[in-house]
């Protein structure tokens, strides 16, 4: 089965006034369709500068990223833009608009990738009972828990229909119980067939992904722990 993503050398080197710092120091990781991915280590150790990467937020400084067959790294901007469109963002901040209700945050989501106005509505209703809060769909984001708001943000993400979900920290702002509640809801999303690729500073979460990852010093820590399962067919 072919790859989704392919990440080949991947090498990123910050300058902090005059001292580089090597965030990523030679990354090679293939992602498969159905993969649920976790990727782990202390702060600082590369793990957010990969996933900008994997999402076309920045561009490395040495190696490549394939999405399917396209290059990541010659494309300009508009390129990088539209491959951003195709995909799905979930931030640990939640990154919801307080001035509008939850349906119109995944409407907008979709608005952003121009899905017609007439099928916005329909669609965010959807999703939004996808994740378990069809009876909330008026409520503003302030009048929601921690964890029902990222149920949002990931029902926006996933409303634009996209190649692949990237997760920064999802649960690093909510309580333990609303945390389980998130992952046990990300679980349920790949089983349904959802390419993860998820960002945690927690081992316990971290094991509950199809297959995890630990980055030290720029690098995949050869020791750590790599749950194996079959790429989905």
């Amino acid at each position: 089965m072919a790859a989704l993503v392919r990440v080949q050398g991947l090498c990123k080197t910050y300058l902090s006034g005059n001292v580089k710092v090597e965030a990523l120091a030679g990354i090679d990781l293939d992602i498969y369709p159905g993969d649920f991915l976790a990727i782990s280590g202390r702060s600082g150790c590369g793990k957010s500068t990969l996933l900008a990467m994997l999402g076309a937020l920045d561009r490395p400084t040495e190696g490549k990223v394939f999405i399917g067959d396209v290059d990541l790294t010659t494309l300009d901007d508009a390129g990088l833009s539209e491959i951003r469109s195709k995909i799905g963002f979930v931030f640990q901040s939640f990154n919801l608009f307080q001035n509008l209700d939850v349906v119109e945050n995944v409407e907008l989501g979709m608005s952003i990738s121009n899905v017609p106005r007439a099928k916005r509505r329909s669609k965010a209703v959807f999703m939004l009972e996808l994740v378990g809060l069809g009876d909330r769909m008026d409520h503003r984001p302030n009048e929601l828990s921690g964890g029902q708001q990222q149920r949002v943000a990931i029902a926006r993400a996933l409303a634009r229909d996209p190649a692949y979900l990237l997760l920064d920290e999802p649960t690093g702002n909510l309580d333990s119980r609303s945390a389980i509640e998130i992952l046990r809801l990300i679980q349920q999303l790949n089983r349904r067939g959802a390419t993860i690729v998820m960002v945690t500073h927690d081992p316990a979460i971290a094991r509950q992904a199809g297959r995890s990852i630990t980055i030290k010093d720029g690098k995949i820590d050869s020791r750590s722990t790599t749950i194996k399962v079959s790429p989905r067919r």
